[in-house]
């Protein structure tokens, strides 16, 4: 967990107590939204079919009919793997005597109701599904319940839910038995398949899969897949939640998942009203059944490779956008391998070197350049397993490009551990960074004691404003490299309702004012040059100096806040707040110079998303903050906001604030 003395003072202040749909990396589309929970269960919605064409990637899915969520947190359950059952039934005789065993013409099976409970380990089942997939018979029903006597076979006083199907029926029989607060007693749940006409004497195939998606984990692993939505809702109002597929361990919080392609996994999208007690209560207030498929190929999409990676190669495909970038002289260590450490067959490996992109109005990178002659290049033979690899490096982006010749696909994985660099510049002073060829998103550093803080202010896919945070502990000369996890948080109306890793975020200083970028966010990735806007100044007040530039917050109320860029010429203040529905939103404004009292026309600004293509921001006033400093570390601020259309909700506050991080003195 973050420090927490740092984080109550910075994420506990400014983050917490502590887009839309399909982007680049996989376009997700819904191509059913049908047939209801059958548990009657108003927490329960509506089960949806997903699909993808990349590794990760995230799609928006509308909630409704849950109660009212006061302070709302939300996450999903691992996605699984479905078991199933193939089933040869003749024409059952008496289905009236559905319950009687053995009988012709129906026929059962058991999954495992897996809950477990460890010192630092823990399985809980969450929901179970259970879905016809395919038969030849004339008709069937399904039947699904909990063995709750654990005699391991159905009972008339178990069943839960039934379903019909008949021969060119469109829609799939499918139950969905509720297992979020079913006795851990209950070892299994079952389904029946029952045929009740046909032709005599026949054999009928029947094929059903269950999936049981569960939450689980295994310490300090505790990442889910990430789920975004507001802060607060209203009973039976409907709203988005941002389901993102990543991978989640280690470090790499946000990166394209591990999704294989042409298998279709099983999950659900998991609401509470505020964090639930343990792991085993998550999604007491809501549930939403899912099922995604990815198609193959797509997977050469941009990705800045931090701890590990994987990923399916399928015939002729190679990695052209993966990279690390490098900030000195040194060594790199690479390990890459196949499932159980060995491969079908060869895949070959190469290390190009490139140099730092510039900055660029673009929102990729370039491809991979041409392997030349000093190259190195490697592979991963039949018999060779998992292989280390050493690349000597300079600064520069490195590209590792994989490459598959042969006629199979092969999953393989890449973990990468910089050492021994060198001569790399030291890392980034505290203050505001931007790309002048992509103006109106930026970032805020500051630092706090041995840690540094980002705000990274920026659009969603709908262009509207949003916020995003990262607390970790300071680079250093030894470590320049800044690589920390990716926060978004929400509001319940009058503290932090939740906080969601959504991704992260790696910072490479290139020279004394520039750094390269680079992030996973949703699902998917970018990477650009940033560069200082302007360095801290100290000031003159009240006969003395003093720096201004900084993040402020009120004691009295933590959660928002603003980041302060004080110069003699200029102040410029970006706030941080919320919503009606208590989303991250800032507004920005400037004034011609600072003043120890200055008030601030304030503006919404519309723009394009991390990955989306630039335009330029459209500015909407929408009130005012003031700002009154009594000192370089104490003050009071004012504000009259109210947003503007397709946002609502206002924040009118007054509040005396402090200095959260940055140095107050000029050491003048």
């Amino acid at each position: 967990m973050i420090v927490r003395n740092v984080l109550v003072a910075v994420l506990g202040a400014l983050m917490c107590n502590i887009v839309a749909a399909a982007q680049n990396a996989g376009e997700f589309t819904s191509i059913q939204s049908a047939d209801a929970a059958s548990t009657g269960a108003a927490t329960i919605a509506e089960f949806r079919e997903l699909t993808t064409s990349g590794p990760g990637g995230s799609v928006t899915l509308s909630a409704s009919g849950l109660p009212a969520l006061q302070s709302a947190s939300f996450a999903a359950t691992a996605l699984y793997y479905p078991s199933t059952a193939n089933l040869m039934l003749g024409v059952d005789p008496a289905p009236d005597r559905l319950f009687d065993f053995p009988g012709e013409g129906k026929g059962y099976f058991l999954e495992s109701n897996d809950q477990v409970t460890g010192t630092d380990f823990g399985n809980y089942s969450r929901v179970a599904i259970i879905e016809l997939e395919t038969t030849d018979a004339p008709a069937l029903n399904l039947y699904a319940g909990y063995d709750r006597n654990n005699n391991n076979r159905p009972d008339a006083s178990e069943l839960a839910c039934q379903k019909s199907w008949h021969q060119g029926d469109v829609t799939t029989a499918r139950c969905i038995l509720d297992l979020r607060f079913e006795n851990i007693n209950t070892l299994n749940i079952w389904a029946l398949v029952d045929i009740p006409e046909g032709v005599a004497g026949a054999s009928y195939h029947v094929g059903v899969v269950i999936a049981v998606p569960s939450v689980n984990f295994v310490v300090p692993n505790l990442a889910l897949n990430s789920v975004s939505g507001p802060g607060h809702t209203a009973a039976n109002e409907t709203f988005p939640v941002q389901l993102a597929f990543a991978s989640s361990g280690g470090l790499h919080f946000g990166g394209p998942g591990f999704l294989p392609p042409g298998l279709r996994l099983f999950g659900a999208v998991l609401a509470d009203d505020g964090p639930p007690p343990s792991l085993a209560h998550l999604g007491a207030a809501g549930l939403i059944p899912f099922a995604i498929t990815r198609t193959p190929g797509s997977v050469d999409v941009l990705n800045p490779i931090d701890d590990d990676n994987v990923l399916v190669l399928e015939p002729g495909e190679s990695t052209l956008h993966s990279f690390i970038d490098v900030a000195g002289t040194g060594v790199i260590e690479l390990t890459a391998g196949c499932p159980f450490d060995l491969c079908s067959h060869a895949i070959d490996f190469s290390a190009i070197r490139a140099d730092f992109p510039d900055f660029s109005a673009a929102p990729g990178i370039a491809e991979a350049p041409a392997a030349d002659s000093g190259t190195l290049h490697w592979t991963l033979a039949d018999t060779a397993g998992g292989k280390a690899i050493e690349i000597p490096v300079t600064p520069g982006r490195w590209y590792i490009v994989a490459r598959n010749d042969a006629s199979i696909a092969t999953e393989v994985s890449m973990f990468q551990l910089s050492r021994a660099l060198s001569g790399a510049p030291p890392p980034p002073a505290a203050g505001a960074y931007y790309n002048p060829k992509r103006a109106g998103h930026g970032i805020f550093l500051s630092h706090s004691g041995d840690q540094q803080v980002l705000y990274w202010y920026t659009f969603g896919a709908d262009g509207a404003p949003i916020w995003y945070a990262a607390q970790g502990t300071a680079p250093d000369g030894n470590s320049p490299v800044w690589h920390v996890p990716l926060y978004r948080v929400t509001w319940n109306g009058t503290a932090v309702a939740a906080y969601q890793v959504v991704g992260d975020v790696i910072l490479t200083p290139i020279s004394a004012s520039d750094f390269i970028y680079s992030w996973h966010l949703d699902g998917i990735a970018g990477s650009e040059r940033f560069t200082q806007l302007a360095p801290s100044e100290c000031l003159p007040f009240e006969g003395n100096y003093g720096n201004f530039t900084g993040q402020w917050f009120a004691p009295a109320q933590s959660g928002y806040g603003a980041d302060v860029l004080a110069l003699p010429a200029q102040q410029f203040d970006a706030f941080y707040f919320y919503d009606a529905h208590g989303e991250p939103r800032w507004a920005a404004g400037s004034a011609a110079g600072f003043d120890a009292h200055t008030v601030l026309t304030m503006n919404q600004l519309s723009g394009f998303c991390p990955s989306c293509v630039y335009q330029p921001t459209v500015a909407t006033p929408i009130g005012t903050l003031a700002t009154d400093f009594v000192s370089p570390t104490q003050g009071n601020y004012t504000t009259n906001l109210t947003l503007a259309p397709p946002l609502n909700g206002s924040w009118n506050i007054s509040q005396p604030i402090a200095r959260l991080t940055g140095p107050a003195t000029c050491g003048l």
